[in-house]
């Protein structure tokens, strides 16, 4: 296996856009589908922008966060259960 998985694109936005409690813009949310999340990541609040960042930044912290339960949950609902990983 290629350890690729199949995310649906439309459930992962819709899931960001109810988070935020639809306080993201359809720019936003069209930019992140052509691949630029940063119009995303701007409708966060500056401490967590903060935190996202060091997250990403950190392989380890990044590692240990998706490898979290609460993490492997949400990315089997968004693969339909067909993780690869």
């Amino acid at each position: 296996m290629d350890g690729k998985m199949n995310i649906d694109k439309q459930k992962l936005l819709n899931a960001i856009v109810n988070a935020s409690g639809k306080k993201i813009n359809k720019n936003a949310v069209n930019s992140a589908k052509s691949g630029d999340v940063s119009a995303l990541v701007d409708t966060l609040d500056a401490e967590d922008r903060k935190k996202l960042r060091m997250a990403l930044s950190d392989k380890n912290e990044a590692r240990k966060i998706l490898s979290s339960k609460s993490a492997k949950e949400i990315l089997k609902s968004f693969t339909g259960g067909n993780n690869h990983g």
